[in-house]
């Protein structure tokens, strides 16, 4: 998965040299030099934006010196 890139505000002139090509240029070439997936985020490619459920103690080891702060 790729991400997608918005750039704005390139006319402005931020920089002495470039211009709104220069950005589109950079951005081209940091998807370009990217490197591969290793085989841990190949994967987990589709789980980055689900979020982990809170752990919850077990009932049963709620006397536990493991879950005295609940």
């Amino acid at each position: 998965h790729k991400p997608s890139f918005v750039l704005t505000s390139t006319h402005r002139r931020l920089h002495a040299a470039g211009g709104s090509t220069a950005y589109q240029q950079y951005v081209r070439h940091l998807n370009r030099t990217l490197p591969e997936p290793d085989q841990v985020e190949r994967f987990a490619t589709g789980y980055q934006d689900y979020l982990q459920a809170p752990l919850q103690p077990l009932t049963e080891n709620l006397d536990s010196s493991t879950y005295e702060t609940f």
